[in-house]
């Protein structure tokens, strides 16, 4: 039975409603674990399901790394394809998210995915514990959120308030997304004792005397919290002291039994009346994830196959697993019971399971990327590092940018304190400040000023320029062109400077080097850019491309204009260029559309800035092609084209879309 959730069920009943007439919106379920969100969204789930709502739901669960749009794919496994139903975006099948190259065809699919599904049913989806949600989730769920209003579906997340730290992404986000999205927030409280003796009165009808004095021991135990009551409870009538009696329910002596204090414990207790020989099948589970794939559940414990089967029947009956619909995995129905179970094992032993279910993983076709890294980290392996490398570079290849730093912050990490990997620890704090030039500067620059330090630690002046330049632009960002582009020129004049100046960026170094990463995957020995050995060759950096834009746009146009017509003209006297020097190229044309624009000569303004999305639409660079527009339009078609109406308007448009595409690079609100 719910109680204490009378008004809470009401509001959603009544947007549940208001869906079904087609009115569509998102509500925000909150509280701290165990207070019974997921109870709540279960009762909607089923009154939607009453009222013929079709329902979908997402999951996302702790001591695992939430790969990018983890609960979005998790719905999507779980979606019951079939007749009447939309199909599945292929992008979104397993497997399917590697490929993701635009974030913006990725939430077209996903909002397209949905509309057709409301076309054809009233839809409630269920989105739960979106704190462990990875930042790529929470960008789509708010995409998704601001769409709702006329489709007949029903957005509902749950999330713990207990695990947002201020730091974390949920709780930056959650007050934009409220905002935008025109959101419900719902703060579940804690039962109070009125709550909990109608629990008592409706479930085990005790006398007055024995009432009160449970009403007080759940009071003092469970704190309110509705699982830790219910837990409690069961533990009390499994243990004999509540049971029934002739004339109702009778409470025995419980004030000098020492009683589970913690739902840990609880779940023990569980475990061990279940059967000890569950124990440890159940302690591997709980190491492998929230969900279990039958074959490495199998593996893992050396079981054969209708030994596994019995246990987890057996797990199943006692409401610690469910099974999944297509047979092959099977989920812990609460994440406090894996936790719980996770803690039991010895930190020693973990680490060795978790070793062996990484490797595991590793070993299988198509690896889980963020899997295999979790496990390897959990077990202290150092394999862990490349890992998560390949796990951050698939998602920077999804422009979910903030995610990718997340993996590189970890790998780097790791290698803190290991001699002789300070190069390897700078290129992977450079990657993350140049990802979060957009969304967090100030912490940008602080992760690269770290990758100068470690440059000049390791021997490595080109790291250490490098670092230094894109601190500079990075300042920019954060509107301190003054020392921002004191530092970019120090660090091109480095990058230029003897012996540097012989250093030619080849294919293998270009992925930390890189704005954005190229979908083929290098291979074999690696090859010279010929754009950049010609500029080497002269004693130019590519680097040196990136002034025009940053001195344009603190109005320094001289200067601006002497670097941008010198490093154009070498560049067209170069080879074909490769990515690297492609993005200069991009950068010396926006900054010459800046300086056009600055002299009253539209024309010429229009047109660099038309090269400009030429060479960053070759690598992908949605972000900078959207501020090419912007440029474009603020600066030449306000001033110079205020009849033109209908090409500011696709300016606009065109601006927007590459905003959506590049939504993962940048902070929400």
């Amino acid at each position: 039975m719910l109680v204490g959730r009378t008004d809470e069920r009401e509001i959603l009943v009544q947007h549940l409603v208001a869906t079904m007439n087609g009115h569509g919106r998102v509500v925000f379920i909150g509280g701290e674990a165990g207070i019974g969100k997921t109870t709540l969204a279960r009762e909607l789930e089923q009154e939607a399901a009453a009222r013929g709502v079709f329902v979908l739901k997402g999951h996302c669960y702790d001591l695992t790394a939430t790969p990018p749009y983890g609960p979005w794919l998790d719905l999507m496994a779980r979606y019951p394809a079939g007749a009447g139903v939309p199909p599945v975006p292929d992008i979104l099948l397993e497997g399917g998210i590697a490929d993701v190259r635009s974030q913006a065809a990725l939430f077209a699919q996903i909002q397209a995915f949905f509309t057709d599904v409301a076309a054809a049913y009233p839809c409630l989806v269920i989105l739960e514990d979106l704190h462990w949600a990875d930042p790529a989730s929470l960008e789509l769920l708010r995409h998704l959120a601001r769409q709702l209003a006329p489709l007949p579906l029903l957005l509902a997340v749950t999330y713990r308030v207990d695990e947002l730290t201020r730091r974390h992404p949920l709780y930056q986000q959650l007050p934009v997304l409220v905002r935008d999205t025109d959101g419900l927030r719902i703060d579940l409280r804690r039962l109070d004792s009125d709550d909990l003796r109608l629990l008592i009165e409706t479930r085990w009808p005790l006398s007055a005397t024995d009432a009160d004095r449970l009403v007080q021991y759940l009071d003092r135990h469970a704190d309110g919290n509705p699982m830790y009551v219910t837990e409690l409870l069961r533990t009390l009538e499994a243990e004999a002291l509540l049971y029934p009696g002739t004339e109702g329910w009778v409470l025995a002596e419980i004030d000098r039994v020492v009683m589970p204090p913690l739902l840990r414990q609880v779940i023990d207790n569980r475990v061990s009346r279940v059967g000890e020989d569950l124990r440890e099948p159940l302690a591997i589970a709980a190491v492998i994830g929230q969900v279990i794939p039958l074959d490495l559940w199998q593996e893992r414990t050396g079981l054969d196959h209708d030994a596994l089967l019995a246990i987890a029947e057996r797990a199943v009956d006692a409401h610690l697993l469910e099974a999944a619909p297509d047979g092959t995995r099977v989920r812990f129905v609460h994440a406090l019971t894996r936790e719980a179970l996770y803690e039991s094992v010895l930190p020693p032993r973990r680490r060795v399971w978790h070793r062996q279910v990484g490797e595991a993983l590793a070993s299988r076709p198509a690896p889980d990327l963020d899997g295999v890294a979790y496990h390897f980290q959990q077990a202290g392996d150092s394999r862990a590092v490349d890992w998560l490398i390949r796990a951050g570079e698939r998602a920077q290849r999804a422009y979910a940018w903030l995610t990718a730093v997340e993996r590189f912050a970890a790998a780097a990490a790791l290698l803190e304190g290991v001699a002789g990997s300070e190069r390897s620890r700078g290129r992977l704090l450079f990657r993350c400040g140049r990802l979060l030039r957009y969304s967090q500067p100030s912490r940008g620059i602080i992760d690269l000023a770290e990758a100068e330090r470690l440059g000049d630690i390791a021997g490595d002046p080109v790291l250490a320029a490098e670092a230094r330049v894109s601190r500079g632009f990075t300042r920019c960002y954060a509107d301190d062109f003054r020392l921002g582009l004191i530092e970019m020129a120090a660090g091109v004049a480095a990058l230029e400077s003897p012996p540097m100046a012989e250093f030619l960026p080849q294919d293998a170094t270009t992925a930390w080097l890189a704005d954005a990463l190229p979908a083929r995957t290098p291979g074999g020995a690696p090859t010279v850019d010929p754009a950049a050995a010609h500029l080497s060759s002269i004693g130019v950096s590519h680097r040196r491309g990136t002034l025009p834009w940053f001195l344009a746009a603190s109005g320094r146009l001289a200067e601006a204009i002497a670097i941008g017509d010198e490093f154009l003209a070498q560049v067209a006297a170069a080879p074909p260029a490769g990515d690297l020097v492609v993005a200069a190229i991009g950068h010396a044309e926006q900054g010459m559309g800046i300086i056009h624009a600055s002299l009253g000569r539209p024309e010429a303004a229009r047109a660099s800035f038309a090269r400009a999305r030429a060479a960053y639409d070759s690598l992908d660079h949605h972000a900078v092609i959207a501020f090419t527009l912007l440029c474009e339009l603020r600066d030449v078609m306000l001033p110079y084209g205020a009849t033109e109406v209908a090409e500011r308007r696709r300016l606009a448009t065109a601006a927007e879309a590459a905003l959506r595409r590049a939504g993962g690079a940048f902070a929400v609100g």
